[in-house]
């Protein structure tokens, strides 16, 4: 037992700085009751912990130490005695003084339209933590692995407190009211207050989702309260309502079914700059729009989305093929872990929730939400280049595309043995992957690069290489649109919400009417894409010039949270880091 056993500052005047922004004296046995509490170890050995840690703390003539440095004393101690099993109990969360400052310069390739600003750097460090919060605490180790190895990602890793989205049914809201801690609904009265409303629903509701809001029954409300001549006026004041109250960089997403309501959204958008939602709409009603995407299924009602997870097929190909091991058996493996952290991402989003607040649990309830009832999703990237792994071909027929087939038919029946096995209801979802597609690609190339150089797409030499998203299966390398349509008509039957078509005009402002023609007007799923306006060429990956006819007359378009933006749209941070390299660098992991 150590000599220094000051429990007064009055002895030695020491004091500690806390997390909470105060200073306390210097008390020895705190340190006993933190470890206890939070470790479990005996009381012998905490003590023991704590007289090794003030002899150090007295011994180096500190007059004030940081309750950081203090955990890291704790920490090395545990180690040295044995208990390293337990430092994820006891370990501080945060990022390093040098990594909170470049984020305060908003230095950071942070993936969105918001403007670099004190709220990036504040997202960006909170979201940081909480990331770790669910690598330590939250999920088990050998789970979390496979997220940081690249087999799997979760998407809400770094909002393990939210749901990942929400499927809000309007219409179910028209006698909606509420009155809970600082915030208020009154019951609507005509079509204006109840657009107000959903603003503020939408709002409150944003700070509780990870990925976006979607919007359906729009068109409901409109008949309902008998607006159809103050239509425009209506959707004009609730778009632009979304774009002041929302703060989150995710649009939300409005579906609308009619095809003169989406003319209507359509004038809103071309009149005025927004970013902070989008509509969504069946082929049949749909207009050429940057704001205007095609989608193909629609879950009916009000559903939360617990939690999404997004596959790397390729890796899980790779993995089988280095094992020398059956890939279905090894795909079946890991959606079986997939199962395992949507249980535990369940669990603990059902006790945070009862614990931030009886009336916060009640305005979620009202809207509809039940944890016990709630759907996860599972997501699948790279289908094409898993297929090339597998089958060992760069060109692709018809065959390719049935075992792509197979391979979403075999997910498929694998959730639904599991749905009964874990009790949760489980869809198999299209999903934004931006960045995973990215990130597994980069993963994969440096671990296997045999292997993974072969089928990857981008440009190995920059490190810019990334996976096809989804269901995606180009089947040409330029883009063949009729071809690509027919190839997604085939595969995107096998899921279940949404399944995006991303057919966008590329540039209404600066096409020319007489080019925007079928063949060119439209684009499939993909990834970032160049355009030369001179001959008017559309190929897969950023160019300076154009590979046809070398003209600079070129755009290029990033595809950032479910909008493509050009170059000019990015923000300062982005388009700083490409000024001289338009490679893929701004999605470095």
């Amino acid at each position: 037992m150590s000599d220094f056993h000051f429990d007064s500052f009055e002895d030695k005047t020491i004091f500690v700085k806390g997390s909470n922004q105060e200073i306390s004296p210097w008390d020895r046995t705190k340190i006993i009751a933190i470890l206890m509490d939070e470790s479990g170890i005996p009381f012998d050995v905490a003590e023991k912990i704590a007289d090794d840690v003030q002899k150090i703390v007295f011994s180096s003539n500190l007059k004030t130490v940081s309750s950081s440095l203090l955990r890291e004393l704790v920490n090395s101690k545990l180690v040295e005695y044995g208990y390293s099993r337990i430092l994820n109990k006891t370990r501080r969360l945060g990022l390093s003084v040098s990594d909170v400052k470049e984020a305060v310069k908003n230095i950071i390739p942070y993936k969105s339209y918001m403007a670099v600003s004190p709220q990036l750097s504040s997202l960006y460090i909170s979201e940081t933590v909480k990331s770790q919060l669910s690598s330590f605490i939250v999920f088990p180790e050998k789970l979390i692995n496979m997220h940081y190895e690249g087999k799997l990602h979760i998407n809400g890793i770094n909002g393990i407190d939210r749901v990942y989205a929400v499927f809000l049914d309007v219409s179910k809201l028209l006698n909606f009211s509420y009155a809970g801690d600082n915030f208020f609904i009154k019951k609507a009265v005509n079509g204006f207050d109840f657009f107000e409303n959903l603003v503020k629903i939408t709002s409150f509701l944003s700070r509780f989702t990870n990925y976006s809001i979607i919007l359906t029954g729009i068109e409901k409300a409109i008949k309902y309260f008998e607006i159809d001549e103050n239509r425009e006026k209506v959707l004009a004041n609730f778009i632009l309502g979304l774009e002041t109250a929302l703060i989150d960089e995710k649009p939300v997403k409005i579906f609308l079914k009619e095809k003169e309501t989406v003319e209507v959204a359509a004038n809103v958008y071309k009149e005025n700059f927004c970013l902070k939602s989008e509509v969504l709409t069946s082929k049949n009603s749909y207009i050429p729009s940057k704001n205007i995407s095609i989608f193909g299924n629609m879950l009916e009602g009000t559903t939360f989305i617990m939690e999404n997870i997004t596959l790397n097929l390729p890796g899980i190909a790779l993995s089988a093929k280095l094992k020398n091991s059956d890939f279905f058996k090894e795909l079946f493996f890991f959606v079986d872990k997939a199962f395992s952290i949507f249980s535990k991402k369940g669990i603990f989003l059902e006790k945070m929730l009862m614990t931030k607040g009886q009336s916060i649990f009640e305005f979620l309830k009202k809207l509809g939400f039940n944890p016990l009832t709630s759907f996860y999703a599972l997501s699948v990237c790279g289908l094409q280049e898993a297929v090339s792994l597998l089958r060992e071909k760069g060109k692709f027929d018809n065959n390719d595309i049935d075992f792509a087939a197979d391979i979403l038919s075999y997910v498929k029946t694998v959730l639904k043995d599991l749905e009964d096995k874990y009790k949760l209801k489980v869809l198999l979802s299209d999903s934004d992957q931006t960045e995973i597609a990215y990130r597994f690609a980069r993963l994969d190339l440096k671990f296997e690069p045999y292997y993974v150089g072969k089928i990857v797409k981008g440009d190995i030499s920059s490190g810019g290489v990334y996976y096809s998203s989804n269901g995606s299966f180009t089947t040409n390398y330029f883009l063949n649109v009729r071809e690509a349509m027919a190839v997604e008509e085939k595969l995107k039957r096998y899921f279940d919400f949404p399944f995006k078509t991303v057919i966008k005009l590329i540039d209404i402002d600066n096409v020319e009417v007489q080019a925007q023609g079928e063949d060119y007007s439209y684009l499939m799923l993909t990834q970032d894409f160049s355009v030369c306006y001179h001959c008017y060429v559309m190929k897969s990956g950023i160019y300076k010039s154009c590979p046809e006819c070398l003209s600079e007359d070129v755009t290029n378009y990033f595809y950032l949270y479910s909008n493509y933006a050009p170059y000019s749209k990015l923000n300062r941070a982005l388009r700083v880091m490409m000024k001289n390299n338009v490679y893929y660098e701004e999605f470095t992991i």
